[in-house]
């Protein structure tokens, strides 16, 4: 038993109904719980107690990661993520799409770039490093995303302090040359 409201009839009274048959939703009026669809990768990176921070437009909350769940989305393939607001916050509503975010636990060979230097292309994703004034195409695998950067893997082919481009990068070509502008 838990303090609940209805939020959905979905038989009318006097209705037949089999046994299973789904009569009411209803929301928890105590306790929030939000559910992120996350990639399958990311679930080996991602910690049980961690403190996670949920954003909609202007708001913003604390919140910590209470659960992982194992198995898979049959059409998405996404594995979720269950987040607890720290708070109870009015902006927090069931149905309400926000975004969650939170650290991951990467101790491979990773480098973090701004998203907009991403290209995705129909079959890879690239980022466009310059080197001694000319721009080269680095393939990358993109393990994690926040609001403006992205941790990415290349294989020891892009490092930390490396410039990327970040604007009109998708009119580039490999070994056109280039002038950094500031």
């Amino acid at each position: 038993p838990f303090s609940a409201i209805i939020a959905k009839r979905r038989v009318d009274p006097g209705d037949w109904v089999q046994e299973g048959t789904p009569v009411l939703d209803i929301v928890s009026s105590d306790d929030l719980e939000v559910v992120a669809d996350v990639p399958a990768n990311l679930l080996a990176y991602v910690r049980k107690g961690d403190s996670a921070i949920l954003r909609a437009a202007a708001e913003e909350s604390k919140a910590t990661i209470t659960g992982i769940v194992p198995s898979l989305d049959s059409v998405s393939r996404t594995a979720r993520i269950r987040i607890s607001p720290n708070k109870a916050e009015r902006w927090l509503r069931p149905g309400a799409a926000i975004s969650a975010e939170f650290a991951i636990h990467y101790s491979g060979k990773g480098v973090v770039v701004a998203r907009d230097a991403l290209l995705a292309g129909p079959v890879s994703t690239k980022v466009v490093r310059i080197k001694d004034g000319v721009a080269e195409m680095i393939e990358v695998k993109i393990l994690a995303t926040a609001s403006k950067s992205a941790l990415v893997a290349a294989q020891g082919k892009l490092a930390e302090g490396d410039q990327v481009v970040t604007r009109g990068n998708e009119r580039l070509r490999p070994g056109q040359k280039v002038r950094i502008a500031k």
